[in-house]
């Protein structure tokens, strides 16, 4: 097995999936075998979901001072900023409602 400088084992991934399932994809690197499942995906997708409404949230607090600035200037500086980290926090609260809703059968 080949290894980097530190002497991980170097990776390579497969152009296809090894093996597809309805519940789980097998997916093979050079000697091992990585198993994603519908419940390590989700906890993925969500992770990243809170961590896009951390970022937004941030960034709309750290700007929020300065959008009570008397300069022109200070004002456009921070309102782009503030939007943008509402945009975030949109994006990321829209993730977790949509990703994690249970649909009636």
């Amino acid at each position: 097995m080949r290894t980097n400088q530190t002497g991980a084992p170097l990776l390579t991934f497969l152009k296809e999936p090894s093996f597809t399932n309805e519940h789980f994809t097998l997916i093979t690197f050079a000697k091992t075998n990585i198993v994603m499942t519908d419940k390590s995906i989700k906890t993925g997708i969500n992770s990243l979901a809170i961590i896009t409404m951390s970022a937004g949230l941030f960034g709309m607090l750290f700007c929020f001072p300065f959008l009570w600035a008397a300069r022109m200037e200070d004002l456009v500086g921070a309102g782009f900023p503030f939007v943008g980290g509402s945009i975030l926090f949109g994006t990321g609260l829209l993730t977790l409602c949509l990703y994690n809703k249970h649909s009636k059968k």
